[in-house]
């Protein structure tokens, strides 16, 4: 009760400190002020009063986005430097990625409290074996889906040769890519414990090819080794290590689709931030629309009326897409999509400022699923795969389409490996964890 009533007092001081930046960023924005150095300092000053202790707080999550999309891009990205917009619409693009920065971590400041989830908490999680059964029919999906896709997407011979070409050349194929790609996650979940993890690094090694995304990747590499995650410390030299190999998974990434203008390490450099071109769609979508209500936000409805003719405001199923085919034409011919931030889903269907209540509600439930996740069990693999799709959110909106399948297999683990369930009763422990209560 102490310690909770001293953390009580300094989250009383962090909404004051947040409130007070707020503040001064909205006079600012008013005395017409330059925001771009302003919103990098509040930015990092938030993120120092909060400053959590493991690694995988939702706290850490949300500060990367905006600090690897919104702050250095701006300030080191040669798209930036060459960006023709007025400082009007620029400042009004950081003073909406602030008010969401500010008000998403506040949420989470307070949740985490209520919740009663120690940022600096020190038990251990702990993992669950799968079962046989579910096992082998998780292993039959993988195969089975894995090797339909293949096959549509241009056969095994141009995956090896050019897998830019055939994960571009995927559509019409979502539904083998949802199967495979989620049973391969649960499976790498359970099976990356203990003596069989080496054998489920294997497989994740030989299906590295054909997962094509990066994030996806990072979802996948982050499942084998939720336990250790779980418990790692911000500060110390596994995180070190882990942070270094998510560089390089996206490093990777990108070489694989622009090796020819990465050939040495200058290119890679502004090649790889130049990347990040969220902030510049955002402004892109500032300048051209005006504020309005119900655009963006219920174009996920249109993943199923799209089946029997029929749509929602536009015939897409994302805002993303819908905002490519718009100004990145040649983009989506070849079969990629640029990212355009919540703040423009929130602009285009909530007049932004209204939005904001579905942010807190959607941050409040990512800090649920956090106090879960650190007892263990299939809590983790639930919020590990919801942390990373925070950047999805965050490069996208609210609603996103693929949750009409994510809902229905986080029931059924749930269900199935959930606390109470006749699987749960046979944990692996690791050798010097004591079961926790």
């Amino acid at each position: 009760m102490y310690l909770y009533n001293i953390r009580k007092e300094n989250t009383k001081i962090h909404l004051a400190s947040i409130l007070l930046l707020t503040v001064i960023m909205y006079m600012l924005y008013f005395l017409k002020v330059d925001l771009k150095y302003y919103f990098a300092l509040f930015v990092v000053l938030i993120y120092i009063l909060l400053l959590p202790s493991k690694l995988m707080s939702p706290l850490n999550i949300v500060f990367a986005y905006y600090f690897l999309f919104y702050v250095l891009p701006p300030l080191f990205a040669n798209r930036y430097k060459e960006l023709n917009e007025s400082i009007e619409i620029i400042n009004k693009a950081y003073l909406l990625c602030f008010t969401t920065y500010a008000t998403i971590m506040a949420t989470l400041d307070v949740s985490l409290l209520c919740f009663k989830t120690s940022c600096h908490s020190k038990e251990k999680c702990l993992p669950i074996k799968l079962d046989k059964l579910d096992k082998i029919l998780l292993f039959m999906c993988f195969f089975m889906a894995l090797g339909i896709y293949i096959k549509r997407t241009g056969g095994l011979g141009l995956w090896l040769s050019n897998p830019n070409d055939a994960f571009f050349s995927r559509r019409g194929s979502g539904l083998y890519y949802m199967i495979y790609s989620n049973a391969l996650m649960i499976l790498l979940f359970f099976g990356g414990k203990g003596k069989t993890k080496v054998w489920y690094i294997g497989l994740l090694l030989l299906s590295y090819i054909f997962i094509g995304s990066r994030s996806t990747t990072l979802i996948m590499v982050m499942m084998i080794f939720s336990y250790e995650l779980m418990n790692m410390r911000l500060f110390e030299k596994n995180t070190f290590f882990f942070l270094l190999g998510v560089v390089g998974i996206v490093t990777i990434g990108l070489y694989i689709r622009e090796k020819e203008v990465m050939q040495n390490f200058s290119q890679i450099v502004s090649t790889s931030l130049n990347y990040f071109d969220t902030f510049e769609n955002l402004i892109i979508s500032l300048r051209d629309f005006e504020p309005s209500f119900g655009k963006t936000f219920f174009l996920p409805i249109n993943w199923i009326l799209m089946r029997i003719g029929a749509y929602v405001c536009v015939p897409y199923h994302d805002m993303s897409i819908w905002l490519t085919t718009i100004y990145y034409p040649e983009s989506w011919i070849n079969g990629g999509t640029t990212q355009w931030p919540i703040e423009t889903d929130l602009y285009l269907s909530f007049y932004y400022y209204i939005g904001l209540s579905l942010v807190i509600v959607y941050f409040v439930i990512i800090a649920y699923l956090y106090s879960r996740a650190q007892k263990g069990g299939i809590w983790h693999l639930i919020y590990i795969n919801e942390a990373m799709y925070i950047l999805s959110h965050l490069r996208g909106g609210i609603f996103i389409y693929w949750y009409f399948w994510l809902i229905p297999i986080y029931m059924w683990l749930i269900i199935r490996y959930g606390k109470g369930s006749s699987s749960n009763k046979s944990m692996y422990i690791p050798e010097g964890i004591e079961r926790q209560a």
